[in-house]
């Protein structure tokens, strides 16, 4: 028996095993999903990545989904391939009980995988037909990780654009957004019960992309379900209501769980290899507010707040995951819809 062959086979086989079922059942990506993920993200920061289609970056999610479960295949097909090339005779044909070649025996690790049964290609010996079993019973493991694996990602992709459409009904821009909360008789109450609602869709959001690493890839290819621009105009709305806008204009029991709400979703798109930029991103402007007689104070007391330390950060934060999912920053301030 070849050593050398057996040994990296079962490693490949128990690391396409472990990386399949932390996925799937554990806290996040297992390290192979993980850089596969941060790879894709990777390429849509790099200039070839900035002069790919709009389609594709639409996409992107479904592929990388798909490319995950190719690899945790390949890998167990290319692991049990090793160890049945270990030994010479451990895998004979059927009708003659002649040595396999080396196609046969990838062959036979195919239709075992994907538990076939035998056909003209058998495992000579008892510790050879265990081998077979565990291989089986290793493809049906992999096979339904994967099919229980596909289904609530590609529900948790419609709930991402779901989330993203409500926010854009709450107004394409910071500026709409503060002319749809404040009402001058009513203050922010209707406001008030929209942001309490999307609260717990925020929430379960963050633990979504927690659970499954590859979601942050599925993004909307228009303006109205991309979610990066909305969450950052409801984000730049909530930072005007709480240093810009005099009076409470929110109460802290509406306003304070949105914005831990939204803090959680950011750390948890960082985990997944989204960075900051460099830089904070240009603050709306107050100007038209203020001529139509909303009490803002001066754009300079403004900018001076959004300098804190959290503010800021929170901000570059969402402005890398913004240009990270294809938009730039005008999208967030102006909100036209491609």
């Amino acid at each position: 028996m070849q050593i050398w062959l057996l040994l990296p086979g079962l490693l490949l086989v128990g690391l396409s095993l472990y990386d399949a079922l932390y996925t799937t059942l554990g806290r996040g990506g297992g390290p192979l999903t993980k850089r596969l993920s941060r790879g894709a993200w990777r390429f849509t920061q790099s200039d070839v990545g900035q002069r790919v289609s709009g389609f594709f970056f639409s996409q992107l999610g479904l592929v990388v989904l798909l490319l995950a479960i190719f690899s945790w295949t390949v890998l167990l097909w290319a692991g049990w391939t090793l160890v049945f090339l270990a030994s010479d005779g451990a895998i004979v044909a059927a009708s003659s009980g002649a040595p396999a070649g080396f196609w046969s025996r990838v062959y036979f690790v195919g239709y075992t995988l994907v538990t076939l049964g035998l056909g003209d290609y058998q495992p000579e010996g008892a510790v050879w037909q265990m081998l077979t079993t565990t291989a089986s019973l290793s493809g049906l493991i992999v096979l339904s990780l994967a099919i229980s694996y596909v289904l609530p990602v590609l529900q948790a992709a419609v709930d991402r654009r779901g989330t993203a459409a409500a926010l854009w009904g709450l107004g394409e821009t910071p500026e709409e957004i503060i002319r749809t909360m404040w009402d001058p008789d009513r203050g922010c109450e209707a406001f008030e019960q929209h942001l309490i609602g999307l609260t717990p869709a925020l929430t379960t959001l963050a633990q979504q992309h927690l659970a499954y690493p590859v979601l942050h890839h599925f993004r909307g290819s228009r303006r109205r379900e991309a979610l990066a621009p909305s969450l950052a105009a409801l984000d730049e709305a909530l930072s005007i209501a709480e240093h810009a806008l005099s009076g409470d204009c929110l109460s802290p029991g509406a306003f304070h769980p949105a914005r831990a709400a939204i803090d959680t979703l950011l750390d948890r798109l960082q985990e997944q290899s989204v960075e900051p930029s460099s830089e904070a991103p240009t603050p709306p402007s107050l100007s038209g507010l203020r001529s139509d007689g909303y009490p803002v104070c001066s754009d300079e007391a403004y900018y001076e707040s959004l300098r804190e330390d959290v503010c800021d950060r929170r901000r570059r934060m969402l402005l890398g995951l913004v240009e990270g999912e294809g938009w730039d920053w005008d999208h967030v301030l102006d909100g036209y819809d491609d």
